[in-house]
């Protein structure tokens, strides 16, 4: 039997080694200046309906939604477009938001203001509008207190919305839907960065003025305070974009936020972490590289975008050979006293290249979604240009397996039906021979049930891993240092309740939790800080569990 087995186990390494490399696309890894990167293949998702630039991006409910911006000819857009079942849906708006911010308001609703008056970037305006994501549609708001443009907005603890930037105009910081508030900044800002630090109050800063010149950018506003030079930013330079920036697509906990920096002594880059208004380098296993695969500086290409679910961040570059980057921080140690790791990614040049400049959000499954952005000048196709603008959309997964692409993908059906052959016989002769030889498993006794479920409430209830939105059973029985079934029955044994009831029962309670310490919280925040995958999921958990809905729980639970 054991020849029999062999000759199949190297019929298998022999299929893999001669198609893996040649059908999925993996090529070795680059090491340069001692830093690996490692090849990514992106996927080319359907092309916008209207190409676009200086474009807000969300992903909402996991469907990718631009809004505003400009299209061919500099023109403002005042339309939307959702990719939802496969195709780019557009819808109108009310105003055409060229550079206009984007943030998520406590009820759920995009609040879109501000932007370029007339074409060509030129020009602010005045008004705001809401897109609601239920009925997929627009409303008006209100309008803004000062005409902006490339301003940029963050809610605060108390639900309120704070505003300042602006662009070729006087800047200061004021509230949304509040005329008389007015509070005068340290020095004029393009797009700056805003981030919430609770007590109803948030710090200002950037690198960047209102004509667009280079400032120290080591002053800070404070919504409620008054200014102050801040020691770090007086090393680092922040970085700041021609595109909207949100603190939501920097946050990685309460009021605690990640951007990326670079040195003014070496030009090298960093990531600082801004907690409760706190400023700090992040502390990180390796370093960021500054240069490419093939020796050319890269230069930042976007804002830092952070996805909470899977506790990763992703800053992307770019190098002068069109060559793009991606570096992605696994930040979750950083809680617990340790440092955040780092894996550095490539993408090739397709044909008409990618954007110098990035309009990118982090997506739930994982990674990054490009959009839009700045195109090449067909007079000079070495230029990009403006006025002629992309409609291309790109999906990047770093760390899981390329995409294959072109003439490749046709063999890619016989190579599975290869593996999963020859991986069949040999799971089947294994069987038989075991069979043969070994007992039946016996399940574990009682006792060793009561002490694995006691195990996994103390797992549940220290490390709270149940707050992993990708925890699985396997994951689980890993931590014990058990199987699958032992854990599925110790649960069913001892508390006669499925395995994923025992998790969602912990979630649910986490999140009645976070409803009575936060009442203001929303929904959204409250589904992805408690674990669960989708609100789907956590309305029909929470139905199950208390009987009521989120909402009547709240109203009978909070009066």
């Amino acid at each position: 039997m054991r020849p029999v087995i062999n000759a199949v186990y190297v019929l298998l390494v022999a299929a893999v080694a001669s198609f893996a490399p040649s059908a999925w696309g993996r090529e070795a890894a680059v090491v340069y200046d001692g830093i690996t990167f490692h090849k990514t293949v992106p996927e080319r998702l359907p092309d916008m309906v209207a190409p676009r630039s200086a474009h807000a991006i969300k992903v909402i409910s996991g469907d990718i939604a631009v809004f505003g911006g400009h299209t061919t000819g500099f023109i403002p857009s005042a339309s939307a477009e959702i990719y939802r079942g496969g195709e780019w849906k557009e819808i109108p708006m009310l105003y055409a938001h060229d550079g206009g911010f984007a943030v998520t308001a406590p009820d759920g609703r995009i609040l879109l203001g501000g932007g370029s008056g007339e074409p060509f970037g030129i020009g602010q305006s005045w008004g705001v509008e809401a897109f609601d994501p239920v009925s997929v549609s627009f409303a008006p708001v209100s309008i803004l207190s000062r005409k902006r443009a490339y301003a940029s907005a963050a809610v605060l603890s108390s639900g309120r919305i704070v505003v300042s930037g602006n662009w070729y105009a006087d800047d200061d910081i004021s509230i949304l839907g509040d005329d008389y508030f007015s509070k005068p900044v340290s020095e004029g800002r393009c797009v700056p960065v805003i981030f919430p630090t609770g007590n109803d109050d948030a710090v200002i800063f950037g690198s960047v003025g209102v004509r667009g010149e280079r400032t120290e950018g080591f002053r800070v506003d404070r919504f409620r305070g008054e200014p102050y030079d801040e020691p770090l930013l007086k090393e680092w330079v922040p970085f700041t974009f021609s595109q909207p920036f949100s603190s939501e697509d920097c946050r990685i906990a309460d009021n605690t936020y990640l951007f990326v920096a670079e040195s003014r002594v070496d030009s090298t880059y960093a990531i600082v972490k801004v907690s409760h208004g706190s400023f700090s380098l992040l502390e990180t296993e390796g370093t960021i590289p500054t240069s490419g695969i093939r020796g050319g500086r890269i230069s930042v290409s976007s804002q830092l975008r952070a996805d909470r679910r899977s506790r990763c961040a992703y800053v992307t570059g770019m190098d002068a050979d069109g060559v793009l980057y991606i570096l992605k921080i696994s930040y979750d140690a950083i809680f617990d006293g340790g440092k955040a790791t780092l894996e550095a990614y490539y993408a090739e040049a397709p044909e008409g290249g990618f954007p110098s400049e990035h309009f990118a959000a982090a997506i739930p499954s994982g990674g990054l979604v490009l959009a839009g952005g700045p195109g090449l000048d067909p007079e000079n196709p070495s230029k990009e240009s403006n006025f002629f603008v992309r409609s291309e959309v790109w999906r990047f997964s770093p760390g899981e397996a390329p995409v294959v692409a072109g003439r490749r993908r046709e063999y890619l059906p016989w190579i599975l039906l290869l593996l999963v052959t020859v991986v069949g016989i040999c799971a089947a002769l294994v069987r038989r021979k075991r069979e043969e030889t070994v007992p039946p498993a016996k399940q574990p006794p009682e006792q060793e049930n009561t002490d694995l479920v006691s195990r996994m409430k103390k797992l549940m209830e220290e490390d709270k891993i149940y707050l992993q939105g990708s925890l699985t059973k396997a994951d689980v029985a890993r931590m014990l240092g058990t199987n699958v079934t032992y854990v599925s029955a110790a649960v069913n044994s001892q508390m006669g309740i499925s395995f994923t009831e025992f998790i969602s029962g912990y979630r649910i309670r986490h999140a009645k939790q976070l409803m009575k310490d936060y009442p203001g919280k929303k929904i959204s925040e409250i589904v992805e800080e408690s674990g669960f995958s989708s609100e789907k999921s956590f309305y029909r958990c929470f139905k199950a569990v208390t009987g009521m809905t989120p909402g009547e729980w709240k109203s009978t639970r909070l009066q």
